[in-house]
């Protein structure tokens, strides 16, 4: 008797199947099975992992991260610093970069600018909160790694130049501690600067763009949250 309605059962499903097959309903349940997927795969992204610099990291993340969180409590956040912040996105090491608009290459979205400032000895540039570039010349430049500063500078009127091949400034804010020379950063390299050192507005000004870059196309909605808190964050 049990092996009889078994095979009963069996025989109203294959019929089901083949009812489904003539009425050319797979491809629907087959976009229906997709789609169930995909909201899955959302609900269940527990972590979203922010490629970006050590100065944005120490000086805009926590912020952008205390506002996210009121919003996606349960999403864990990992944090990774690189420079080579495509790369980032193209091997999926990251779902976002946070960093300058010359770092990606598509889907740029633009929050901030950074200004570039001069940081000199605290004994040079008395009574004064304006450093023009002139009058930078006449120092020892301790060199950062920063491109934007090439075209923006005639190194061969410093005194003497002094590269520095690192991506942590702060040992050009050491070495300026030191009265080795003069040097010019980005203001959010400038959050953990050491006594001894003054910062200054620089004439001519220059900036760099700061914003956001993710895959639209694949991005979930972590990620796509994570992005509306930082545009909102800076209106």
């Amino acid at each position: 008797g049990n092996i009889s309605k078994s095979v009963s059962a069996a025989q109203k499903q294959i019929a089901a199947i083949s009812d489904i097959e003539a009425a050319g309903k797979l491809p629907m349940l087959e976009a229906d099975l997709f789609e169930t997927a995909n909201k899955l795969s959302v609900q269940n992204q527990k972590t979203l992992k922010i490629g970006t610099y050590s100065s944005i990291a120490l000086q805009v993340l926590p912020k952008l991260i205390k506002e996210f969180k009121q919003i996606m409590p349960n999403v864990k956040i990992e944090i990774l610093v690189d420079d080579y912040l495509q790369e980032c996105l193209d091997e999926k090491r990251a779902d976002i970069v946070f960093g300058v608009k010359e770092a990606v290459k598509e889907n740029f979205v633009a929050l901030f600018e950074d200004e570039f400032v001069a940081a000199v000895p605290q004994n040079t540039f008395l009574n004064k909160d304006t450093a023009f570039l002139k009058d930078l010349y006449k120092y020892p430049f301790i060199c950062p790694a920063e491109p934007f500063l090439d075209s923006y500078l005639n190194y061969n009127n410093f005194s003497e130049v002094i590269p520095l091949n690192s991506v942590e400034n702060d040992s050009a804010l050491y070495m300026v501690r030191e009265n080795l020379g003069v040097t010019i950063l980005p203001r959010l390299s400038t959050g953990n600067c050491p006594a001894g050192v003054k910062i200054l507005k620089l004439e001519p000004s220059l900036s760099r763009t700061i914003g956001i870059a993710y895959n639209k196309k694949t991005a979930l909605a972590p990620c796509k949250e994570f992005a509306n808190t930082a545009i909102k964050f800076y209106k």
